[in-house]
């Protein structure tokens, strides 16, 4: 209910598509509560609810530069390698998905035309990297393109 009730204040402020990964999240803890309450509990869906809760945790905080793993682990209460073992079935680890976010994050703002207003670098600033060059080569490792290039091909097709 907590978790419901923040990610309601927080609508007003979350992009569409933050908005409706949030909803998903929700409805998928529901679900898994209902599940529980059934009976139906299982390890398997615990470590779902768990791990729902840290994408959450890390969604809220994705802007965050000094969002890291022993945030998270002290946030939720629970170990680091809790964390790590929460997103072992899928064959990620919790420093990439937050690498992930903020570069979809980024690129996002990128596509939109109004992005090209602001810098790269504010862009990947805001988005919780605080190093140019780090951030370019993460970029280029995940779309294949530098950021600039990125933003030149989307506004030519925008």
């Amino acid at each position: 209910l907590e978790t419901m009730r923040s990610t309601y204040q927080e609508l007003p402020q979350m992009s569409e598509t933050a908005a409706r990964g949030a909803g998903e999240l929700i409805v998928e803890l529901v679900r898994l509560s209902l599940q529980e309450l059934a009976g139906r509990e299982s390890s398997v869906t615990q470590l779902e609810a768990f791990r729902d809760r840290i994408r959450e945790h890390i969604g809220q905080h994705l802007r965050d530069p000094s969002l890291t793993l022993d945030h998270i682990a002290q946030a939720l209460n629970c170990s680091k390698r809790h964390l790590h073992n929460a997103f072992s079935a899928e064959d990620d680890t919790p420093a990439h998905y937050i690498q992930r976010q903020r570069i979809q994050a980024c690129m996002r703002e990128l596509r939109q035309s109004g992005g090209a207003q602001r810098t790269i670098t504010d862009i990947a600033f805001s988005w919780g990297f605080n190093n140019t060059a780090h951030f370019s080569r993460v970029f280029r490792e995940h779309t294949g393109v530098s950021p600039s290039d990125f933003r030149e091909a989307a506004q030519r097709q925008g």
